[in-house]
Order: C-alpha cells, then sequence, then structure tokens
C-alpha cells in the first residue's frame, strides 16, 4: 500500500498529467490585441497624441486624411475629424505650394521619407505657416499603403525671423548712411559755406542774392535727407537750437504747397505766441513733411491738409495723454480728411518697413523715422483716427524756459565774431580744408593746415608745441585719424584746446570721447564754425585727458 501509495503520489515538482503547462509568450509587441496590456498601450498612446502640440495625421497614399488628433484639429479650424473626412490635405493649404506637397507624396509612394513647408489654409480661413515631415506606412507585402505626418506650426518663428531679417536691413542701412554721410556732408559743407559767403557780400533783396539763398536752403535740406536713415539708426551726433513750430510751418508752407498737388487743399494755422522748443529744425520740417505726405497718400481723390500749432500743458497722469511728462508744450498737429485707419493698423504705423503703400511707393521707415526725431527732443508722437472720419497726428515738443531762450538768442545773434589766435586745422578733403581755411583767415585767425594726424603732429614738433590756440580735426582720416592725434596732443600739452568735427553718424567710432571735448557736426556753416570757434577759444581752460587716461 505503501508502495502503491506512493506510487500513486505525483513526485513534488512535477505537473499532473491533467495539468496542462502554460505556453509561452510568442514574441513581437507585449500590446498585442485581445489584452490588458494592449489597452493600455492603446490609450498610452492616445494620451501621447491628445498631449501633442504638433499636429499628427495618417493619409491614404492619395493624400486623403483618414485621422488627426486634437492639435490638428486646431490647425485647420475643424470642430472634429467629420469635417475633415474625406479631404485631401492639399485642399487646406495656399494653391501655389500644392506642387511642393505633391513631390513630398512622390516620395512616400516610393517608400522614402518626405518633408515639405506650406502655408495651410483653415476651414474658417485662418492661415498658417506648417512644416511637415511624413514616413510611408506599409502593409503585409511591403507596399506603401497609407503615410503618416507630423506637421508643426512655424507662423511664430517665421515671424521673429522676419523681424530678425528687419534688424539686419536696418543695421546695413545705419551702416551704409554712415559711410556715405562722411563724404556726402563733406561736399555738401563746401556748397553751404562758399553759398553763405556768396550772400555776404550781395545787396538784400537782390535777385543774385535769392539765387544763392536757393542754393543754400536746398543744400540744407539735402543735409536733412542723410539724417533720416541716421535718426533712425539713433547714431546721429546733434545739437540743439530755439525753434518757434509757428515760424516753421509758416517758412515750410510753400513747399508743403508744391508737394501735396493742386486737388487738396492745405490750410497753415500758426499760433502767434507759440512757446519755443529744443530741436533740430532741419529734422521737425522732416517730422512735417514725413506727416503732410501720409496725409495726402490718405486722400488721392482729394481733400483737405490742416497744419496747425498751439500751446497745451499736460497734467501729471493724464489719461488723454498717456505717457506724457507734466508740463508746458507746443503742439504741431497734422490733420487730413481721408479715410481714416481701424484700430489694428494704428497698432502697426510705427513699425519700421511697415507700409500700405503698393511695392515700390513706400520704405515704411517714414512714420518709424517720425517718431525717432520726436524722441530723440523728449517730445511725444500721438495719432488719433476713425475709420471714415480721417487722421490727426499731434506732435508735443516740452517748451523751453524764458531764460534759456533769451541766453541763446543773444549768443546765436549779430555777425559771427573775429579773433587774432592761431588755429591749426586738420582735414583730408581738400575742398573742405581750403574753405575752413578762407573762413577763419578772413575773420583775422592764422591758420596752420594738415590733412591727417601724423602731419599734424610732425607741425607741432616743429613748432615745439608753442603758438596754437585751438586745434579743429576731422574724427577720421587716412593713417592717423583725429581722437589718436588728440591723444598725443594732450601728452604734449595738457591744455591743449581742440575741437572735433565729422560727417559719419557713428562720429566715436575710434573710441570713447571725454564729455568736456567739444564737437560741431557736418555739415556746418561758415558762421556756425566762427561762433563755435570763438566759444571754445573763450572758454575757461579744462585739462584734457592723455594718454594714459584714455587707455
Amino acid at each position: 500500500m505503501d508502495t502503491q501509495d506512493r506510487c500513486g503520489e505525483e513526485p513534488a515538482g512535477h505537473e499532473s498529467e491533467h495539468q496542462q503547462p502554460e505556453a509561452p509568450a510568442p514574441p513581437g509587441n507585449p500590446c498585442r490585441p485581445g489584452g490588458g496590456v494592449a489597452q493600455r498601450c492603446e490609450g498610452r498612446l492616445n494620451a501621447i497624441l491628445n498631449a501633442s502640440s504638433d499636429a499628427i495625421v495618417t493619409m491614404s497614399p492619395e493624400g486623403v486624411l483618414t485621422d488627426i488628433n486634437p492639435a490638428g484639429l486646431d490647425v485647420f479650424e475643424a470642430a472634429s475629424t467629420t469635417d475633415l473626412a474625406d479631404t485631401p490635405l492639399a485642399g487646406l493649404m495656399a494653391p501655389e505650394h500644392r506642387e511642393a506637397f505633391g513631390i513630398c507624396m512622390e516620395a512616400l509612394l516610393r517608400g522614402e521619407k518626405g518633408y515639405a513647408e506650406f502655408e495651410s489654409v483653415g476651414l474658417c480661413g485662418k492661415r498658417r505657416w506648417i512644416e511637415m515631415h511624413a514616413a510611408p506606412l506599409f502593409d503585409d507585402h511591403g507596399s506603401v499603403n497609407a503615410a503618416l505626418g507630423i506637421l508643426r506650426d512655424n507662423t511664430a518663428r517665421r515671424d521673429l525671423n522676419k523681424q530678425f531679417i528687419q534688424a539686419q536691413k536696418m543695421e546695413v542701412l545705419g551702416t551704409l548712411a554712415g559711410g556715405v554721410a562722411h563724404d556726402f556732408n563733406n561736399m555738401l559743407g563746401i556748397i553751404l559755406g562758399y553759398t553763405e559767403m556768396m550772400m555776404d557780400g550781395m545787396a538784400v533783396g537782390s535777385a543774385q542774392r535769392r539765387d544763392a539763398q536757393s542754393i543754400f536752403h536746398t543744400a540744407q535740406r539735402a543735409a536733412a535727407l542723410t539724417q533720416q536713415l541716421l535718426i533712425f539708426s539713433r547714431k546721429q551726433a546733434l545739437q540743439p537750437q530755439v525753434v518757434d513750430l509757428s515760424e516753421l510751418i509758416v517758412g515750410v508752407d510753400p513747399m508743403l504747397r508744391r508737394l501735396i498737388g493742386e486737388n487738396i487743399k492745405l490750410e497753415t494755422i500758426p499760433e502767434p505766441d507759440l512757446g519755443p522748443v529744443e530741436a533740430d529744425p532741419c529734422q521737425i520740417e522732416q517730422v512735417l513733411m514725413n506727416l503732410t505726405i501720409n496725409a495726402r497718400d490718405a486722400m488721392p481723390g482729394g481733400g483737405i491738409i490742416s497744419v496747425e500749432t498751439s500751446n497745451a500743458h499736460v497734467a501729471g497722469g493724464d489719461p488723454a495723454h498717456p505717457g506724457i511728462p507734466e508740463g508746458k508744450y507746443s503742439v504741431l498737429c497734422v490733420r487730413d480728411t481721408g479715410g481714416g485707419m481701424s484700430e489694428e493698423l494704428m497698432s502697426k504705423i510705427f513699425d519700421p518697413f511697415f507700409t500700405t503703400k503698393p511695392a515700390g511707393q513706400g520704405t515704411g521707415l517714414g512714420l518709424a523715422t517720425c517718431q525717432g526725431i520726436v524722441r530723440y527732443w523728449r517730445g511725444r508722437l500721438e495719432v488719433e483716427s476713425r475709420l471714415g472720419a480721417g487722421t490727426t497726428f499731434r506732435v508735443y515738443l516740452p517748451c523751453l524756459a524764458q531764460t534759456v531762450v533769451a541766453t541763446r538768442e543773444q549768443a546765436a545773434g549779430g555777425p559771427p565774431p573775429r579773433g587774432d589766435e592761431t588755429i591749426l586745422v586738420v582735414e583730408d578733403e581738400p575742398g573742405l580744408l581750403a574753405l575752413t581755411t578762407i573762413v577763419l583767415q578772413r575773420q583775422g585767425y592764422t591758420v596752420l593746415k594738415a590733412s591727417n594726424g601724423r602731419e599734424a603732429l610732425a607741425l607741432v614738433h616743429q613748432r615745439h608745441g608753442r603758438g596754437m590756440d585751438l586745434v579743429i580735426t576731422d574724427m577720421v582720416m587716412p593713417e592717423m585719424g583725429g581722437k589718436m592725434m588728440a591723444d598725443w596732443l594732450h601728452a604734449i600739452d595738457p591744455s591743449m584746446k581742440i575741437l572735433f568735427t565729422t560727417g559719419y553718424s557713428d562720429w566715436d567710432r575710434e573710441g570713447a570721447i571725454d564729455a568736456t571735448m567739444e564737437f560741431i557736426p557736418k555739415p556746418y556753416t561758415p558762421s556756425a564754425l566762427l561762433r563755435k570757434v570763438r566759444e571754445v577759444i573763450d572758454r575757461n581752460p579744462v585739462e584734457s585727458p592723455g594718454i594714459e587716461d584714455a587707455a
């Protein structure tokens, strides 16, 4: 029994003949259909598709959408997959990009990966720039029976790229303008100089003097043209003047009438008792011309442009003038009776290179330049417009105190002062060097000349550094520029007075210049130069930095 009992028992560790061992799982995807694991994998896949910020689609070999995730529905402005059922993907893109998409589909049908970049058009018309990476899907026989596409919305990236390109354009324009301005301002300086000297010898009111004045004012306007890019790049060095905006608009009135044409009426309304401001009159004229031209272009069928000035007092925190500090202002207003602008358009008008004009008829720099000029002189530019109700631009410039005005007008009035001092002129432009020499000599000064810094230093050494009351030097010259020469001169004589000048916009390009150093920008008139020379010579000596300090 015992033997029988023992034979009837199954040894430990062995399975009964009635108990079948579990078959091993076949190799392959553990998420096979029919089990709980498969459901979990499917849930995870759906979670990934739903969480993806990229659109993920499947397509038939003909490019028809068969499935799409929620991000894809947002891209194509669809409420559900039903809205896109049996829709060819090519039908959701701009027509000019469908050929590139067709090339991508041909690659997929060959079993290769595909790429396409296109502008999509949603069901509601919204456009987006899409970058698509696609891969073929194969059936059991190795044939392509579908395609998987991942679509990324690159609209924001392309917009940033446009802004970067615009910034590069601005930098290139600033660099180009700076290089051109040097030579151009030298030539304009010669024209202005000789013209002013010609007018000094002509009878007031004569036809010859009127002709010379026309040349003089034309050269001034030509100089202002170069300033448009220089101001925009904020590299210009300007000197302030006392400006009466009412006098300015009266003086510019004839030129504005020629600009706007006969089908538009111009009304000029100057305030007789307007507060004076601190600005460059050529720049303010430029602002006025740009605003007037914009008003003209807004009324192709004719209308009325009003240019007027007024006094204003802005209270602190005034909601009607956000961002304008409290104080007294002179206001220049340009109003038109055109079609007006929408709020969306008004939000863009000061953007660089933004224009609503046809290609080739506008640079998009006009209003951006106006805003740059006004801000430079601590002012504000406001715009008010409604569709069908015209547009009004108002320039707010802070008024000067009367004591400041009186002091500056006294300094600028009267004939240019004379002198008997010795002045060294260092200038690489022969024509301008000759003109400056004539202007100074006519006022009684003794003039020494040099065409660059090395020649100037050699001349100073010959004279042992004695007998020079002032050095007028261009900043940028061949062999040795003005800044380096000034350092050597101050090493010889720390009290040497130096007046810098240049036609470059980036006039400090050779290094930081001490704030006590004097500067006059090109192009300058003979009278402006003579007043500046007298001012610098008569000023109490100020010790200038030597080589050690400048290093």
